[in-house]
């Protein structure tokens, strides 16, 4: 082989390749970028997605509502909230529908309910406040999603025909 010389490492030479520290960054980007998506990126998003959450698990109710003819009922308590069944003359706890399954709320939490205007104390409640009937109708109410140190909230309204709707109250 003429022509072609053997390269050879002389000395001592150490360090890292290129590829190696492209490799090295490309895993940083990647756990940064991960990161980023599982952190709210405004404080206060967190409370919007607990309201559009529980906007979702009451649709929810409200299709299998009219689907089985069954009517449910939600119980709301400073610690969480709970799907029911009327089933005879009581309501039972919900467990036929997963996606109903009982949620748990932030400790820093506050959560106020009105039901038709009228301001109701959750943690007196034994039976749901909201009805959710299996002819599409529902209870009116509006439940306010608060932290203890934010004067940013969020609202979730329904109203007699089954609507529903999510939106920031204060300060943005």
């Amino acid at each position: 082989m003429k022509g072609l010389r053997r390269i050879s490492r002389t000395g001592s030479q150490s360090g890292f390749t290129l590829l190696e520290i492209l490799l090295c960054l490309f895993i940083i980007g990647l756990m940064v970028g991960l990161v980023s998506v599982a952190l709210p990126e405004r404080k206060g998003q967190d409370l919007e997605q607990m309201a559009v959450s529980m906007k979702r698990a009451i649709l929810i109710a409200q299709e299998e509502s009219v689907f089985r003819s069954k009517d449910y009922g939600l119980l709301l308590s400073s610690d969480g909230y709970h799907f029911f069944s009327y089933q005879g003359e009581e309501w039972v706890p919900e467990t036929s529908v997963s996606l109903l399954k009982a949620q748990k709320f932030p400790k820093d939490l506050r959560v106020q309910l009105n039901i038709e205007g009228e301001s109701v104390d959750i943690d007196d409640a034994s039976t749901p406040q909201i009805l959710i009937l299996s002819d599409g109708q529902l209870s009116e109410f509006s439940i306010k999603f608060a932290r203890t140190d934010d004067k940013r909230s969020w609202m979730l309204s329904g109203s007699f025909d089954g609507a529903l709707t999510v939106e920031a109250e204060g300060p943005s």
